[in-house]
């Protein structure tokens, strides 16, 4: 099996685009939910027909890594719909299908990769709303079932508060840790290094959610030497240019950015997305050539033809030499 990290030394990786946004084009019923709308992580269980075709669109439009249809799949959030008792199988289901897929489009030429999603949740530890240890025991019993179903890379995103950012990675850390050891089940696989990496949400004002700037942010994130930081979702690819150039500027690990297809707009009380795919492979090729980013992709809004233009745009593309001065 091909190394995701000796991988993205060697050239630059593609994610994958939106799992909602793409699960919403199949005009879902209640029924496909179980009863439980609005839990698109139920769908790898209930609908994996939906999820293997989501997965397939991005791997036919040439990315090279999926993400598993589970980030909002921790018991935080699970139990708001009462499936809190499922965190494991749910996990454990969406890493399984991924790899799957994964592994029906690899070639010794381009292998594919799994990145297990773990969301932010919907607790804000900072502000009270959970405790650390609490959180910790949920992000580790998500990490060690996506790691059991084989995921390549576990995926913390969307991350808009540093402590709970801190708390996913040590809980990951953890996993990984044992995963090496051999101390979690691995499907019969031997015993392997699976990568970490996360990613932080900047608001359109420039700070996180809570306020933190991304100097903050990296200096907190890289102190638990995961093995990519990055940015996604909240805003498109213009409104992360700064941040980015920053991230490239400073940090010692390989840069990841993922954005929405644009700032989202109200319309009719939906959110659209008016990103068209040309321009987010011009801003991801520039990323790349300018800046030396090693994994772009997309996050909410963007389609298998947003990716199949990012694709394109990073065909064997040198990232630019970083010479970074750590602060």
């Amino acid at each position: 099996m091909a190394d995701f990290l000796s991988e993205l030394k060697r050239r630059v990786l593609v994610y994958d685009g939106a799992m909602g946004t793409n699960v919403q084009k199949h005009n879902l019923t209640p029924e496909d939910f179980w009863g439980k709308e609005g839990c698109n992580e139920l769908l790898v269980l209930s609908r994996p027909d939906v999820i293997r075709d989501i997965h397939a669109s991005f791997l036919e439009a040439g990315c090279d890594v999926i993400e598993t249809d589970s980030f909002g799949s921790a018991s935080i959030v699970l139990a708001e719909y009462g499936l809190e008792d499922r965190t494991h199988e749910l996990n454990l289901a969406a890493a399984r299908l991924a790899r799957e897929v994964a592994d029906e489009f690899s070639t010794p030429e381009k292998p594919r990769f799994v990145a297990g999603s773990i969301g932010p949740t919907t607790k804000l530890p900072s502000l009270g709303h959970i405790g650390y240890d609490a959180m910790a025991a949920a992000y580790r019993e998500q990490a060690e079932a996506l790691v059991e179903g084989g995921v390549d890379v576990l995926l913390i995103e969307t991350c808009q508060d540093l402590l709970q950012a801190k708390i996913a990675l040590a809980a990951c850390q953890d996993a990984i840790r044992d995963a090496s050891e051999g101390k979690t089940p691995s499907a019969g696989r031997p015993p392997r290094r699976v990568a970490l990496q996360v990613q932080v949400t900047l608001e359109a004002t420039g700070t996180m959610l809570l306020g933190s700037e991304i100097g903050a942010a990296l200096a907190v994130l890289e102190s638990f030497q995961p093995d990519a930081i990055g940015l996604n979702c909240a805003t498109g690819p213009a409104e992360m240019n700064d941040a980015v150039r920053f991230l490239c500027q400073n940090s010692t690990v390989p840069i990841s950015v993922l954005p929405n297809a644009g700032l989202p707009q109200n319309e009719g009380g939906h959110a659209v997305y008016k990103l068209t795919p040309a321009e987010l492979a011009a801003y991801h090729r520039r990323f790349v050539s300018e800046y030396g980013v090693r994994i772009v992709g997309g996050c909410c809004g963007t389609t298998p033809e947003h990716l199949r233009a990012v694709v394109e745009a990073v065909k064997g593309l040198t990232p630019a030499p970083r010479s970074v001065k750590p602060q």
